[in-house]
């Protein structure tokens, strides 16, 4: 099965639930400094952010139902100033008030991401045509399916919901291979294209049907009709949209988006959650919308960093934390942040090539945020390497920079052996010494796999990095002697 994401598809359970863990954390501590009513509600159940340290407490939290939308419509329950939010979507409303939700532009690019696994898992890439027909308006359906194509390259005709004659025939003359509309739609789609006599004519592959029920008779009929591969999408607007769950290649049952949502079944009496293979009712408990690597990318825009090199850091301390490597993570944003302002770091640094050969270069880092220095050296590096095979570089007048381990892995992901190494002031004594001699350098190597996920490791020259001791002594954990 083809995959987009295959570092988050492909994750053991244990890591899931490890990810999942700390996302969950996160999201509990922002949501109860923003939403007044989620901070209500866990008063009242006498819980704390600090109450919550993984999934496993995840039953202790209080519910979020739809009405709760209603009741703080439009934006009530927002947890971001609308000054970041980019697009709003709704409910059609024929149940009641219309819901609305908010989406950062880390949502949307979530939410795109979310929906290009489900075309990947279908077979679509860059060579598809995908024909968007579901409405393109308030309801979450057309530009979910419209921004996930164009997030694997592949052509999206926004052709949206109607005008069924006009849909064959842009499906003929378009070349359209991947179908996104409703079941019912499709259905009489097939219809039409029966009348029409202009089966023989469609190019379609596999077709995307959600946003309303179907069953495996309907499926039959949909595949015979349109000649293709019929596949099962599902989403609802309070948690996102059509892409939290979907089929694969062999249709037997939905892939949820785990590193994004995390799936319960309860029972809808008392709330209790029911173990595997119970009936009962889904609930989904979000845990990125409105993602930590947004904050921080705003974080360095406010102390003077462009918006690329914000987006650069952002991912290098967030993608840290993803790796377990919390002590070199998201929880140095505020010193780097502080040193920023007081001049230490520079904002504006002029990082910049002094010599360069076929396969080496030196680089000048001005005093900037070592995350930059650092990561531009690597695509320097993988791009020389790329040509000659192999390739150095080398950064002077640099500052902290991070995981060494993040470096590495940019070139294991274009297929190449990445090593990355450090220096620092001496800080450490050699064996059988008293005073400071060395330094407690890092060093990370990694490796491509098959599967496009690096395998590295990560070290420092000593038994453990000082950042690491700092993250014990603040989570009150005891550091062993050995």
């Amino acid at each position: 099965m083809a995959m987009w994401q295959p570092e988050f598809e492909k994750m053991s359970r244990e890591t899931i639930r490890e990810d999942q863990s700390k996302k969950l954390k996160w999201q509990v501590e922002r949501m109860y400094k923003s939403v007044e009513l989620f901070r209500k509600r866990m008063d009242e159940a006498g819980l704390k952010p600090e109450d919550i340290n993984g999934v496993e407490d995840l039953h202790k939290l209080p519910f979020s139902y739809k009405q709760d939308l209603r009741d703080y419509y439009p934006y009530g329950l927002f947890a971001v100033p609308m000054s970041d939010i980019r697009r709003v979507h709704a409910s059609s409303g024929t149940t009641g008030k219309q819901i609305v939700v908010g989406y950062t532009g880390n949502d949307l690019d979530m939410w795109a991401n979310c929906f290009a696994r489900i075309l990947a898992a279908v077979g679509a890439d860059e060579n598809s045509f995908v024909h968007v027909g579901y409405g393109l308006g308030l309801f979450t359906g057309g530009f979910g399916a419209h921004d996930g194509a164009v997030k694997i390259g592949a052509t999206a005709i926004p052709i949206s919901a109607g005008n069924t004659q006009r849909q064959i025939q842009t499906m003929i003359d378009f070349g359209s291979t991947v179908l996104c509309c409703t079941p019912s739609y499709a259905m009489y789609l097939g219809e039409v294209i029966e009348e029409m006599g202009v089966k023989d004519q469609l190019k379609l592959k596999a077709g995307i049907f959600g946003a309303e029920p179907w069953t495996e008779e309907m499926r039959a009929q949909i595949e015979e009709k349109l000649g293709l591969k019929a596949y099962d999408i599902y989403g609802l607007s309070e948690i996102m949209g059509p892409g939290v769950s979907y089929e694969c290649e062999y249709q037997c049952g939905m892939h949820v988006c785990e590193d994004n949502f995390i799936p319960e079944i309860i029972d809808p009496d008392t709330g209790e959650v029911l173990p595997e293979g119970e009936w009962g009712e889904l609930v989904f408990t979000t845990i990125t919308k409105e993602g930590l690597q947004n904050f921080c990318e705003q974080a360095c825009r406010k102390f003077g960093y462009s918006e690329q090199d914000a987006r650069i850091a952002a991912d290098v301390l967030t993608q840290t934390d993803m790796m377990g490597t919390f002590s070199h993570g998201t929880k140095n944003l505020l010193n780097y942040m502080r040193k920023t302002q007081a001049g230490g770091i520079k904002a504006d640094a002029n990082i910049h090539t002094l010599k360069e050969g076929a396969a080496w270069a030196l680089m000048d880092g001005d005093a900037g945020l070592g995350m930059l220095t650092s990561y531009r050296a690597m695509e320097k590096a993988i791009e020389k390497a790329k040509e000659s095979g192999v390739a150095f570089v080398t950064i002077k007048n640099s500052t902290h920079f991070g995981a060494a381990g993040y470096y590495a892995c940019m070139a294991a992901k274009e297929g190449m052996i990445g090593i990355c190494m450090g220096n620092t002031d001496p800080n450490m004594c050699i064996p059988g010494g008293k005073g400071r001699e060395i330094g407690n350098s890092p060093l990370a190597i990694a490796v491509p796999q098959k599967d496009g996920t690096p395998m590295f490791f990560d070290i420092a020259l000593s038994a453990v990095a000082a950042l690491k001791v700092e993250q014990a002594e603040k989570d009150g954990k005891t550091i062993p002697d050995t």
